[in-house]
Parts: C-alpha cells; structure tokens; sequence
C-alpha cells in the first residue's frame, strides 16, 4: 500500500500466515497525518541542536523517538530532524503491527522500519539518485526482530555535508539508522575546486541548518579526493559500529564501495555472487 501525504511518502506492508495483508488506508492516512501535527506543532524544538532538548517527557512519541535517535548517533552535530523519516517510519510500523504478522515493513522514501518474525530474508535494491539507475549490489538482511534501515546522500531529497552518493546503515531501529546515514553521509566532505557549496538557509528559509554549508554540486573527483572522503566516512561509521549503535554500513562514492556488517547483513550482486569483481574500488569486510 502507498501513502502519500506532504513529505510522507511510505509504502507499507504486511505478510500474515504466507499471504499478503490488506490494511485500511483510511486508518493509516489518519494516523500519519496526526504525526505531522504532532511535529508542526514542536518545530522549534526539532530545529536545535539534541543536546540543547533536556527534557523530552513531555513531547509526542515521534519527537522523543528523534530526539533520542540523534543523541545515540552525535547529539552536537545532529537536530532531531536528521531522524526524521526513520522515526515515522518506524511508528507506523509499530501502530499497525497486530503481533500475528510473519512479516511487516515501512519504506518511507528510503528510510525502512521491520519488523521480522519468521526469519524471511529481506532484500534491499540499492539506488543511485545522481545517475538515475539501479546498483547490481543489494542488501540482504537476515534473522528474526525490529530492523531499520536508512539511506543517505548526495542528490538524495536532503541537505547533506558530504559527498557520497549513497550510505546505507542498518540498525535495531530506523530512528536510529536514519540519524547515522545523515551523520556518515555527512562526513564524507573534502576541500576540492569540484565542489560547490551554498548556505543552507540561501536554498531553504526553513532549514533546520541554515548556516551549515551544504553540498550543492560536484564534479568528478580525482582517485585521491574519493579515498579521503571514503577513508572520512568509514571512521565515522567505524566509530558507531563499535559502540553498538549500528551494525553494517555501505558508502559509495562515484565507483568506490566500502561495506562492513557485524550483524545479519550481507552485502550481494544481483546474480548471487557474494564477492567482490572489482578489488581497487569495492572493499568487503
């Protein structure tokens, strides 16, 4: 099922006893639309930096899942807006699940909420929005449990810091794995003459980062300017990796890929193959 409501745009669906279940759009058109209230109405806060929200008791639920999303990935760095599409995702996906299902999930523009009870493998196309095409890679995600999944880049329908074309985390929770693709993504930034960059709140009066400088064109990049912005991206990564807060990741910059997973996430080509055929510009770990 699509929903498409302001800047939701989510497919939805479910899987109960081997057969595919049909929800009531009406339902979660409304449900949906209460959550944008629910964040219209504390804008301001979702605007600052986390580490400045003290006390979250008091706000809606989608609010306090954003809030906490970011202070796990970089509190200093993030506002809660970073975990903004995961955090819906993932509560729609709590909302409708009616604990039966074999299996449910939330895509909302990228950024995927599941929930996983019969161990059905997952898999997940990874997209290109600069070149407009399907990658031959995709994500395969195993084992039973709430999953989240999250896309951020250059191009993409977000402001970002860096220059990576696509990052791809995977977290326990969606919140989560959308505040720490923005956070990667974000760091994958180099001084080059092929890069332009522009205010944040020069392109939008609204933003939540409007004296960040934020990536608004590139060439192409010589070898050395990818390997810094990819050798930026996997420190990050690496960083929240090792504290539990993700559990794989994947950045492309141009033809370069990096992917490492500590968890049941395997990275494959579309014919099956689980190695890499080009070694200079695909790492596996």
């Amino acid at each position: 099922m699509l929903i498409d409501i302001g800047p939701v745009t989510m497919i939805i669906k479910a899987v109960k006893s081997g057969k595919e279940y049909e929800f009531e759009e009406e339902t979660i058109n409304a449900y949906v639309t209460e959550l944008l209230s629910q964040l219209g109405s504390v804008l301001p806060v979702l605007k600052q930096p986390a580490f400045k929200i003290k006390r979250i008791s008091g706000l809606p639920e989608v609010v306090k899942r954003m809030v906490e999303a970011v202070k796990e990935v970089n509190e200093e760095k993030l506002t809660p807006i970073a975990a903004v599409a995961g955090a819906i995702a993932e509560l729609v996906v709590e909302e409708f699940d009616n604990k039966e299902f074999d299996f449910i999930f939330a895509n909302n523009g990228g950024d995927i909420a599941l929930i996983n009870r019969i161990d059905l493998p997952f898999g997940i196309k990874i997209g290109d929005i600069n070149k407009n095409c399907i990658l031959p890679y995709f994500l395969k995600v195993k084992g039973k449990g709430e999953r989240g999944i999250a896309t951020s880049g250059f191009g993409g329908r977000s402001f970002t810091l860096g220059i990576a074309d696509v990052v791809t985390v995977c977290a326990n929770k969606a919140s989560v794995a959308d505040a720490a693709a923005t956070y990667i993504g974000s760091s994958t930034f180099v001084e080059s003459d092929k890069i332009v960059r522009r205010k944040a709140i020069e392109i939008d009066p609204l933003t939540d980062i409007p004296d960040e400088l934020v990536v608004v064109k590139r060439s192409k990049l010589s070898k050395d300017e990818i390997v810094k912005a990819m050798e930026k991206g996997i420190e990050v990564a690496n960083r929240l990796l090792a504290l539990n807060v993700i559990d794989g990741f994947l950045i492309l910059i141009e033809d370069r890929l990096h992917f490492e997973s500590v968890g049941n996430l395997t990275l494959e080509v579309k014919n099956g193959d689980k190695r890499c055929k080009n070694k200079e510009n695909c790492d596996y770990n």
